[in-house]
């Protein structure tokens, strides 16, 4: 799980430095921290609907998983069915919270 928001939080970071070199670049080289910045932000809240599209898919396609995984093990009599359904569905409830709160930060105004 923590190798999970590691690769997410590094992803994001990257993406905002990207758009901030291209920004930057296609200005002519040099410009204000503040208005480089500026840009990304727009840039980045005109992406959010993107995101905020292949994040629902995503996490479609981990409650499958997590669906047939607690089934194999419900039918296969393991003693920690519970343990799992809660680990998998727990990820899945947060994943969405967070996706409603970045949703609060990032959309398009």
């Amino acid at each position: 799980m923590k190798r999970h928001t590691l690769l997410s939080a590094l992803f994001l970071i990257g993406v905002v430095n990207t758009l901030t070199l291209s920004v930057c670049q296609a200005q002519g080289g040099i410009r204000s921290v503040n208005g480089a910045l500026g840009d990304v932000n727009t840039g980045v809240r005109s992406l959010f609907p993107t995101v905020e599209k292949l994040s629902a898919v995503v996490m479609a396609i981990i409650g499958v998983i997590a669906a047939i995984k607690v089934y194999s093990k419900w039918s296969g009599g393991d003693p920690d069915v519970r343990e799992t359904a809660m680990q998998w569905f727990g990820a899945l409830i947060f994943a969405s919270i967070v996706l409603v709160v970045i949703e609060s930060v990032f959309s398009p105004k």
